[in-house]
């Protein structure tokens, strides 16, 4: 039998998590199976998390079925039963990454500043929350400090799960002065500041930037430059539409979708430098892979991903 790890999310067919981690699980010749779980009710998954109860419920979807050298395709339904329970490694994307926080037995620093979870592992026994979007974000934005820029302020489009990672990962860079949450709902918003807020003794712990004001900005607002402009709205639909359209003066446009949108071809227009969720999403899975297995996702299992 093989030890039993997913994503859950709505949607989620989309992911390419079952397909990294499943190639890193066969390179180290691991017996686990990883799926994806489009998931309705959250509660009712996590009793199917812990004893395999409900399965009726959840379907598994998998890169395995057919597919034996692993290829990129689309998921398609996994019809066999070998693998157990409880499961022992969880990613969560939307809208799912702050209602893990009330079923994990730990939180890790990451999960409890940004309020929202990407992923959990046991750790000595406890069900443990984290959020590795921290690390996978920051990744590139390091890349271009490394690299001389100088960001002092961002404006964040979306108040999420996805949001709250980027506002922490931000307050990693001590050169943040001001950041802008920019959602259609101000109490959103406002929830997400005072949220960090009452955080404040973690940014001190951890010495991270404590001196960075958090602001709310409507959905629909006179366009202003800022360094960063990050799109944390999900951008795979086919009529999805870029939040914003002015990027004179902006330094730097990232959106977090892994894969071209209107968002990204509008910076593009502007000729200024873009940044789309691919490095995002495999640091993060890779900083996700550790924690289930201590061991590094090798770049063989992604290079031909994107």
């Amino acid at each position: 039998m093989n030890n039993h790890y997913a994503v859950i999310g709505n949607p989620v067919l989309h992911s390419l998590s079952p397909l990294i981690h499943q190639r890193a699980f066969n390179y180290y010749q691991i017996n686990a199976r990883y799926f994806a779980y489009e998931v309705q009710d959250f509660s009712l998954f996590m009793e199917y998390f812990y004893t395999g109860k409900n399965h009726q419920l959840f379907q598994a979807y998998s890169y395995l079925e057919n597919n034996p050298m692993l290829k990129k395709q689309t998921l398609t339904k996994y019809k066999e039963q070998d693998f157990t329970f409880p499961m022992q490694g969880l990613s969560i994307t939307i809208p799912y990454k702050k209602n893990v926080l009330e079923v994990a037995q730990a939180l890790t620093y990451r999960a409890s500043l940004s309020g929202a979870a990407n992923t959990l592992y046991w750790d000595n026994g406890q069900l443990t929350a984290d959020n590795t979007d921290i690390q996978g974000f920051f990744a590139p934005i390091q890349e271009k400090i490394q690299q001389g820029k100088n960001f002092q302020s961002a404006i964040i489009y979306g108040a999420g799960g996805a949001a709250r990672a980027v506002v922490a990962a931000l307050l990693h860079c001590s050169a943040i002065k001001d950041i802008f949450l920019c959602a259609r709902r101000e109490e959103q918003v406002q929830e997400c500041i005072k949220h960090f807020h009452s955080h404040h003794d973690l940014l001190i712990k951890y010495s991270l930037n404590t001196q960075a004001v958090l602001h709310y900005l409507p959905l629909i607002h006179k366009e202003f430059p800022c360094d960063i402009i990050i799109n944390t709205i999900p951008q795979w639909d086919n009529d999805a539409q870029s939040p914003r359209n002015n990027f004179t003066n902006v330094l730097l446009a990232y959106d977090l979708t892994y894969k071209q949108t209107p968002f990204l071809l509008k910076a593009n227009q502007s000729k200024i430098p873009t940044i789309n969720g691919t490095k995002m999403f495999i640091e993060q899975a890779k900083a996700q892979f550790y924690l289930w297995t201590n061991k590094e996702i090798p770049a063989i299992c992604y290079t031909d991903l994107f």
